[in-house]
């Protein structure tokens, strides 16, 4: 299982690798674990987990999604960069008109 854990870890953006004692789970805390969604899984079945995670929990974690590292390293990068912006900048993407969508 470690192994496992170990070679998964080489397919995900460096700020999303929880720390080593992080993956340790006990029997108690296992009810709390992220929902993971597999999609090299049946389609169907992978439809019911998403609905299901994101039915009970809001969110969830997707792996075998065939994204390039890089497009996530730069997509984090991208989002990290607009965070650091001064709000006055930020400001000017944010809508809350009703069909203007969501920019910030």
């Amino acid at each position: 299982m470690q192994r496992t854990r170990e070679l998964e870890r080489h397919h995900h953006p460096t700020l999303l690798h929880p720390p080593p004692q992080s993956l340790q789970l006990t029997q108690s805390s296992s009810s709390h674990v992220i929902p993971t969604i597999d999609l090299s899984r049946h389609r169907s079945e992978t439809i019911q987990q998403i609905h299901h995670a994101s039915h009970n929990w809001g969110f969830f974690q997707v792996i075998h999604h065939d994204i390039p590292i890089s497009v996530l390293d730069n997509t984090i990068s991208a989002v990290q960069s607009f965070k650091e912006l001064p709000v006055q900048v930020k400001s000017q993407h944010y809508r809350r008109e009703i069909g203007s969508g969501v920019s910030f």
